[in-house]
């Protein structure tokens, strides 16, 4: 993080970790199977771009895009593809998603723990409110786990509203998840075809 909040110098750093990948698996990649670099882009690459995601997300696409385009090259090389291929089919292909939905992915799954277990963590809970505990009278979402969403300027800058928005931009079929493998999988599956 820089000195204005930017996440600018982070996911430079990000970005320069795996643009060091690129050469190297590109020489290399001839050598290797399919699954040993489908094994590498999760070790190397995947594990980079998740670990701290849901904070640093919430940079401006402007700093992420970068990030973006070293992925959708790092993608490229270990499935054989040319500058012609569809992004989409190269995510499809591994089963995981590019960095801005990987975002919406992870801050998903980060609320449906927060809502459903017992033993996450209570100051975030606590942060968080659900609609039919804000409404003391009977609207459209009283009987969904909707987020309560405040219209107080600084509120609207936070990661809570954030959160809330992207949790009440899930569809209601996928909210209603019995656990969060299922949720994780509808999830998922539903991003996928946002690509």
């Amino acid at each position: 993080m820089d000195a204005q909040l930017t996440w600018s110098s982070h996911v430079n750093a990000i970005n320069n970790n795996l643009k060091q990948y690129i050469g190297v698996l590109y020489k290399r990649k001839d050598f290797l199977t399919s699954t040993t670099r489908k094994m590498l882009y999760f070790a190397l690459v995947h594990s980079k771009l998740v670990y701290g995601i849901e904070i640093y997300g919430t940079a401006k696409s402007s700093v992420l895009n970068p990030v973006r385009v070293s992925v959708n090259r790092i993608l490229r090389i270990l499935q054989n593809g040319n500058r012609h291929t569809q992004v989409k089919f190269l995510y499809e292909n591994y089963t995981t998603l590019p960095i801005f939905q990987l975002f919406q992915y992870s801050v998903g799954n980060l609320m449906f723990k927060c809502l459903t277990d017992t033993c996450f963590s209570v100051s975030l809970r606590n942060i968080l409110v659900l609609s039919n505990n804000a409404n003391r009278h009977y609207t459209r979402s009283s009987g969904t786990n909707s987020l309560f969403r405040s219209n107080v300027t600084s509120y609207l800058q936070s990661l809570s509203y954030l959160y809330c928005t992207i949790w009440n931009n899930i569809c209601h079929d996928i909210r209603q998840a019995t656990t969060l493998k299922k949720f994780k999988k509808l999830y998922k599956q539903h991003l996928l075809q946002t690509i």
